[in-house]
């Protein structure tokens, strides 16, 4: 038995990470131990650089495998571990999507200890997951989201890290897709799994800010409704195929009425294509239609630029 056997007595081995010919011990949250390599923590991470590079308290200098300890969860630091030896995998892509548990921990843990290549590659999935360009926000949320994870956790969990970590860029629209969820899950939190009482609860000044907001979002779905429709096609230079029909059908929807089933329950979702209540539309012509998904298109296009008119955070 060597002095990092000796040392870690009691923990539970990492079965993946425990390299034989590892010259150093990672001991998560007094829990888990990973038997790693020196020199290639030392190349990716500059804070475990600097910490190899002196000698741990009480620890002998000769000691050919020293024991650290970390405050880390286990499976973040797996994780942060497996995408640093098995780099290529974390690549992330419209076919091989990422989990939000391993986002969370390269964020997390690169972070914590400059890791900046993960740390850019977790980013890089954010910014995937809440794109700028309204297009690009229908191919991510007309389909699922780009990040796997728990419908109504997922939104929480990234709202809460990007606070922690101050990521506005991602904090901002992790909050819109918050205000989407019911106001019994917003105060009293989500349920991690179905089989479990475990929940997740958002921050409480952003549970404040949610609140308000959803006002501000319900609002302006009223108010981006009105706009869709406040001009008729033909007279604004679209080739309609029946002007007459396709006029009064807008004029009807610009009195409030006719507007199919379904526009009444995502009362908040004001960044949603609602093509598929577009489409629905009774007597529109084909180019009508498509006239539509287009103006539509640019209010949300302005909404994404705007957001953070409507959902309105405190400088932190």
């Amino acid at each position: 038995m060597d002095e990092a056997d000796e040392d870690i007595a009691g923990y539970a081995r990492h079965a993946e990470f425990w390299l034989e010919d590892g010259n150093i011990v990672l001991v998560a949250d007094r829990a888990v131990a990973f038997r790693v390599h020196r020199s290639v923590l030392a190349r990716k991470c500059g804070v475990f650089r600097d910490m190899i590079s002196f000698p741990q308290p009480g620890a002998p200098s000769d000691r050919s495998c020293p024991v650290l300890h970390l405050p880390d969860e286990p499976d973040d630091l797996a994780y942060f571990l497996d995408a640093i030896y098995n780099g290529m995998k974390y690549r992330f892509s419209k076919d091989s999507r990422p989990t939000w548990a391993a986002v969370k921990a390269l964020l997390l843990l690169g972070n914590k200890y400059n890791a900046d290549e993960l740390q850019d590659e977790a980013t890089r999935c954010l910014r995937l997951q809440f794109p700028q360009n309204i297009e690009d926000w229908d191919a991510v949320y007309d389909d699922a989201t780009f990040i796997l994870g728990k419908t109504d956790v997922l939104p929480i969990e990234i709202a809460n890290l990007c606070r922690f970590l101050r990521l506005p860029e991602f904090h901002l629209p992790a909050l819109y897709l918050c205000c989407a969820l019911p106001t019994k899950t917003l105060k009293s939190g989500a349920l991690l799994c179905e089989d479990g009482e475990a929940r997740v609860q958002l921050n409480q000044e952003d549970l404040a800010v949610c609140m308000k907001a959803k006002k501000a979002l319900r609002k302006l779905m009223e108010q981006n409704l009105a706009k869709l429709v406040a001009d008729i096609p033909s007279e604004e230079g679209a080739l309609c195929h029946d002007e007459d029909e396709c006029d009064a059908t807008v004029r009807s929807l610009q009195q409030g009425v006719d507007w199919p089933h379904g526009i009444s329950s995502r009362p908040y979702s004001v960044l949603d294509s609602l093509w598929w209540i577009i489409d629905a539309i009774d007597d529109l012509c084909t180019n009508c239609t498509d006239y539509y998904h287009t103006r539509y298109a640019d209010i949300r296009q302005e909404v994404r630029d705007r957001l953070g008119c409507y959902i309105v955070v405190p400088k932190y």
